[in-house]
């Protein structure tokens, strides 16, 4: 398996255009024409995969290691691209999960299931919410058939993110699917990872913060940090994805800012943005702080901040975080639409801000 993937014909697939189901058959045809298959015998790649794995345990750690990897390079500049590699994984493992070897069932629906989320997550970072949906309800399909609570934790703590106004820079509580979403999450973290645990409380404490509900964000601050603490291992994270020492912070940052406090939150992004290793955190940290020092009247310095972050985020192909920024912008500069570095931002960003 592992040959197959760092094949040249699978770059080749990795960077094609197309819409998913183009990009979806194409992968699966390569696969059937590497197994010595036909289109017509597809459904027979499961059992032809795991015959040259020669055993189920050694396919299982195959598609482990390269789910960890592609897990591990989510923010690493090429969201598109890992998006369709994604897909076309994805492609494969819902082919084997869904006539398994009896002894490997749970562990394949585990691996779809994370591959599924992994690939709803980078569909919203490059732009197409409403799609990243249906790959996370699929997701959460796959972690309930394989008992994962923690993995559906996460799946509906990032179904919550497409509708989330704190995701899109607006002002205001979300709606009620995001507050359902999130509770279901609370519930199903509880034995969870000690990282899963704290990105959810972290979830909810800027949810509850943008609904005016100061002390239940502060109390799901504190919850979090003691689940922080608890993560003994930053590079497992979230199945694969990084928990770095700045996510916490950066966070309280955003739970401050949303609740009133602009003023405590500066110096605590001004200290996270310079260590932050990910284009995508950078992004989120540096207009946080536009947002922060908009709120204290440093408009210029907030509109130049948040022009940073756009060409940043236009760069690196991350289309959620520029809907973030043009919201940021929408919500905290409207006001002062005539201020130079506004108008500057309003243009890059295709349209003056909404007047009040």
């Amino acid at each position: 398996m592992a040959d197959w993937w760092n094949s040249a014909e699978w770059a080749t697939l990795g960077t094609e255009r197309g819409d998913d189901e183009v990009i979806r058959r194409s992968f699966l045809g390569l696969a059937l024409v590497l197994g010595g298959f036909g289109w017509s015998q597809r459904h027979s790649i499961a059992a032809e995969v795991a015959r040259k794995a020669v055993a189920g345990e050694r396919l299982v750690g195959q598609l482990e290691e390269l789910t960890l990897g592609m897990a591990a390079s989510w923010d690493d500049g090429h969201p598109a691209q890992l998006q369709r590699r994604l897909l076309g994984f994805y492609t494969i493992l819902e082919e084997l999960a869904k006539a398994p070897p009896p002894a490997w069932a749970g562990d394949l629906a585990q691996l779809a299931g994370r591959n599924a989320a992994l690939l709803g997550l980078m569909t919203r970072v490059t732009g197409h919410g409403e799609r990243s949906l249906s790959y996370l309800l699929a997701a959460d399909a796959w972690a309930q058939e394989a008992g994962d609570d923690g993995l559906r934790a996460l799946i509906a703590v990032w179904r919550a993110d497409v509708d989330s106004t704190v995701q899109a820079g607006l002002a205001g509580p979300s709606n009620e699917f995001v507050t359902d979403q999130l509770d279901y999450a609370l519930g199903w973290s509880a034995a969870a990872a000690p990282a899963v645990r704290a990105f959810v409380l972290l979830r909810r404490a800027e949810e509850h913060a943008a609904a005016g509900e100061v002390a239940h964000a502060y109390r799901c601050l504190d919850r979090a940090a003691q689940a922080d603490a608890q993560v003994t291992d930053r590079k497992a994270g979230l199945f694969g994805i990084s928990w770095s020492a700045s996510i916490m912070p950066s966070f309280s940052a955003n739970v401050h800012v949303l609740a009133g406090e602009p003023a405590v939150a500066v110096p605590i992004l001004e200290a996270v943005i310079p260590a932050a290793r990910s284009n995508s955190n950078r992004v989120a940290a540096v207009t946080d702080l536009a947002s922060a020092c908009a709120r204290l009247g440093e408009v210029e310095h907030a509109a130049e901040l948040l022009t940073d972050a756009l060409a940043a985020a236009q760069a690196g192909g991350l289309q959620e975080r520029v809907r973030r920024i043009a919201g940021v912008a929408d919500r905290d500069l409207a006001a002062h639409a005539a201020v130079p570095a506004v108008r500057r931002l309003a243009e890059a960003l295709g349209g003056l801000p909404a007047q009040p």
